[in-house]
């Protein structure tokens, strides 16, 4: 069952790691939601650089952190190092 994360309007769920998708990044496409097929779409090229830095974060918190970034990686990526974009899926 899905919640809301605290603060970020993110669904928060677990998701079991799945195989390699086309874009080389792990994730079960079949679990996720309509939203986060739509970022998957919107953001796929940016996706694959931030998941080569944070590979053990889902694409589904890459695509939200992007998303809350307003689509510059960049500021993303940062976010992400600094701890300021959080990971709404569990270790």
């Amino acid at each position: 069952m899905a919640t809301i994360s605290r603060g970020t309007g993110r669904p928060q769920q677990r998701r079991a790691r799945g195989a390699v998708s086309d874009a080389g990044t792990r994730d079960l496409e079949s679990g996720e939601s309509e939203e986060a097929r739509q970022l998957r779409s919107k953001y796929q090229s940016k996706l694959v650089t931030a998941k080569e830095l944070f590979p053990d974060w889902t694409d589904e918190d890459i695509l939200y952190a992007i998303h809350e970034a307003n689509g510059d990686v960049e500021v993303a990526i940062v976010r992400m190092s600094e701890g300021k974009s959080l990971r709404a899926s569990p270790l």
